[in-house]
């Protein structure tokens, strides 16, 4: 299971400069790694070593790079199928309308719908991405947002995937015991290739620490944002940890969760099916909360389901729902699709 602990970062005003120097120089190689990747050009190892002199944030930034193509290319596809489906839908409905009458005034605009969809399907292509977000861009256009800030929040963070070699673990982000963060910077100078910066640890994290600190190997993504106009820094460790054992097995049954546009069905059955309890879980709209304020609801609901679960001493068992990107004329639907893919399933899986 992958267990991921935040730390925040206590630079001082001198390591500040080398630390931001750290994230300009790692996106400039990552996009021209991106670039040089999306075009098909050979070697680009070695053309990103020419430049930034360090294979470990070199193999991160082409593991990142490899990811966020292929994850272009399936978004290309899943939005090349829903345009089919929808389409399928568009045309339908227009056959049924003529059915109904040749002379209906929506004919019209499903007609112009139907050539809008056709040439979206035709002009759908692979496209590079764009680091930093369309949005900073606009704001920076307009000159609402300074280029300080446009280059703090577009060069947000860099990393290095944990690695095991030559009997030298973690090589250029390493958290030390002493709660220090080992940064290897870009510099050829011996005084300034590394950073020791402090971190704080909470009484929560210290068992976190203890952990990180005993496993082979971990990655540090090392990011930065601006809070109430400061500038902080945070370090966010992700290990594997090991998988919690069992306490609720099927030995006795099982929970039924039926998931709903508003609410949650438990149903309670002994180990040979038959019904033996039921509770319903109510919920509101959770778009008409903001994404934190609605994984803070979602949680509070999803808790009843786990303490249920552990009252009656019983695994969960969920229905076996199907996510593929369809069409339909049905929000109610396409609502609950839409808060069980970005709430609650990711919630109650953690």
């Amino acid at each position: 299971m992958l267990t991921t602990t935040i730390f925040r970062l206590h630079p001082s005003k001198s390591q500040t400069n080398l630390l931001n120097e750290i994230f300009t120089i790692y996106n400039r190689v990552k996009r021209k790694g991106y670039k040089l990747l999306f075009n098909g050009e050979p070697e680009i190892q070695q053309k990103l070593m020419q430049v930034c002199h360090n294979n470990p944030y070199v193999n991160t930034i082409m593991i990142e790079n490899k990811t966020k193509l292929e994850q272009q290319k399936t978004w290309v596809q899943k939005k090349a199928q829903y345009l089919r489906h929808k389409l399928a839908v568009v045309k339908n409905k227009i056959a049924n309308t003529k059915k109904k009458n040749p002379q209906d005034r929506r004919l019209r605009g499903l007609y112009a719908l139907l050539s809008s969809l056709q040439n979206r399907v035709t002009n759908l292509s692979l496209k590079p991405i764009v680091f930093g977000m369309k949005p900073l861009f606009r704001k920076r256009l307009l000159g609402h947002l300074l280029r300080e800030e446009f280059r703090v929040r577009r060069d947000a963070s860099f990393a290095c995937i944990g690695k095991v070699q030559y009997g030298l673990k973690n090589l250029n982000l390493k958290v030390l015991p002493m709660r220090r963060l080992k940064i290897r910077t870009f510099s050829k100078k011996q005084e300034k290739k590394w950073l020791l910066i402090p971190f704080s640890v909470n009484p929560n994290q210290a068992p976190r620490l203890r952990e990180i600190l005993q496993v082979d190997k971990y990655t540090v993504v090392v990011k930065r944002k601006v809070v109430k106009g400061e500038l902080r820094y945070y370090a966010h460790v992700s290990y594997e940890s090991p998988t919690p054992a069992i306490t609720c097995a099927f030995e006795n049954g099982g929970i039924g969760l039926d998931f709903n546009h508003n609410c949650l069905a438990l149903v309670n059955v002994d180990r040979d099916g038959r019904f033996l309890s039921y509770q319903s879980i109510r919920f509101r709209n959770l778009h008409s909360y903001r994404k934190g304020r609605r994984d803070d609801y979602t949680s509070f609901k999803l808790d009843k389901v786990i303490h249920y679960c552990l009252n009656k001493g019983k695994g969960l068992i969920i229905e076996g729902l199907s996510f593929e990107q369809t069409f339909s004329y049905n929000k109610r639907r396409n609502r609950k699709i839409s808060q069980l893919k970005t709430s609650m399933l990711p919630l109650l899986e953690r």
